[in-house]
């Protein structure tokens, strides 16, 4: 699992351009999440906030794939390996 998984399953779940989320971007949206996952665990709308609030193409792309990832397992592996 990568940090680029992640960012490829944001653009496919968020609509957002094929440069974002970047890596300082994608940084941002872990640290905004990894905030929540200390009281609870992050939803759908708060991914969605996160992005929203990084990433200014939000919304603007259509991807012809269907996402089926978690983006908090995705998340999850991420931060394991990190440890």
């Amino acid at each position: 699992m990568s940090r680029q998984t992640l960012a490829q399953a944001i653009r496919l779940r968020f609509g957002t351009s094929s440069t974002e989320p970047s890596d300082r971007q994608l940084t941002q949206i872990i640290d905004i999440i990894r905030g929540i996952t200390r009281s609870r665990i992050p939803t759908n709308a708060d991914w969605q906030d996160a992005v929203k609030a990084i990433c200014p193409s939000f919304g603007k792309n259509i991807y012809a794939s269907i996402d089926r990832s978690d983006l908090n397992d995705l998340l999850k592996e991420i931060l394991d390996q990190a440890q």
